[in-house]
């Protein structure tokens, strides 16, 4: 089945609005999805070939872990660059 890029692209915007946060494990940002507690999180993984990895019940202590602020989802951080840099900066 073929996708146009339009399709694919309305699917990557509705998918920025679920994404909470990030998790940096080793040399990797995996993108937080949904928060079990303070230990456990689920993520999601963007491979180097594009697929999506899910993990479930991620330990949170296996990564440094950060939630947009004021409960924003990647979608809202991303309508402002600066604050998006700023939230990047974070990790280093």
């Amino acid at each position: 089945m073929m996708y146009s890029a339009q399709h694919l692209r309305n699917s990557l915007e509705a998918f920025k609005r679920d994404v909470i946060g990030l998790v940096k494990n080793q040399d990797r940002f995996d993108l937080i999805v949904y928060k079990h507690s303070e230990d456990f999180i689920d993520t999601i993984t963007i491979t180097q070939f594009g697929a999506l990895q899910e993990n479930f019940k991620f330990p949170s202590a296996y990564g440094e872990v950060k939630y947009f602020p004021k409960g924003k989802s990647m979608d809202e951080m991303l309508d402002n660059p600066f604050e998006w840099a700023e939230f990047i900066k974070q990790f280093n």
